[in-house]
């Protein structure tokens, strides 16, 4: 009888325990508490034995962690969890992380270019250039020269945030038309133009979400042809 209360106090203890939310400094120390709000800012929280005393306010920036009695566990450094509102007992992810991007393109070297790609994000490392097109001709005379690109599922890769700053680098496949005009003097109205497989690649750096700034190599080849465009390469991200 007496191992079955002892048992019974012990479930009970637990039950309670597990009923507190709970904080977790950066110096290591951990509060049994009630947790009361949430934001992007600040935890607000009640003592967990005096859950009708005074609130208290505590900086995201001096915490690591809150557990949750419901047994949710945020980190307070974690880029995903700043999208997270806790109030009147529900976690709720008040601005969800954005997985889709369009990307406008403005290319410049021996010409000028421009272009749009739709992205889709897959984790903080890697994503899709999912499908875009491209079109780039010489300054003087568009019939010169010129090369329209259709791209798909190209494979991206970048850095972790290094503040508002990362690295990329990304290879993209698909289709290219390529045209020049000849250059000998009794066919200067004419031209070579071929259809072919064509890679983009592409490395740089990223600011914030905002904009890229990079270096992009075009190759296209066949059976009996290749060339290699270079052009510089700044991103708009909408």
């Amino acid at each position: 009888m007496k191992r079955l209360g002892l048992l019974l106090v012990l479930a009970l203890g637990a039950t309670a325990a597990s009923a507190q939310d709970i904080l977790t400094f950066k110096d290591c120390h951990v509060k049994n508490v009630k947790v009361l709000k949430i934001s992007p800012q600040e935890v607000t929280y009640r003592d967990y034995n005096d859950p009708n005393g005074p609130e208290y306010r505590e900086k995201r920036d001096n915490l690591f962690s809150v557990k949750l009695e419901n047994g949710k566990f945020i980190k307070m450094n974690d880029s995903k969890s700043m999208n997270y509102t806790y109030s009147d007992g529900k976690l709720l992810e008040e601005n969800p992380e954005r997985k889709y991007f369009g990307q406008i393109d403005f290319y410049i070297q021996n010409g000028w270019g421009v272009g749009f790609m739709v992205r889709r994000k897959l984790n903080d490392y890697a994503g899709w250039n999912l499908i875009g097109g491209s079109y780039m001709s010489g300054w003087v005379d568009p019939r010169d020269f010129g090369v329209v690109n259709v791209r798909v599922m190209g494979l991206r890769l970048n850095t972790p945030d290094l503040g508002n700053f990362k690295l990329f680098a990304e290879v993209t496949p698909g289709y290219t038309y390529y045209y020049k005009k000849r250059s000998t003097d009794y066919m200067w109205n004419e031209t070579d133009d071929y259809h072919c497989f064509g890679l983009d690649f592409c490395a740089g750096f990223q600011i914030s979400n905002k904009v890229t700034i990079g270096y992009n190599l075009n190759y296209i080849t066949n059976s009996w042809m290749s060339e290699m465009s270079h052009w510089g390469r700044i991103s708009i991200l909408i």
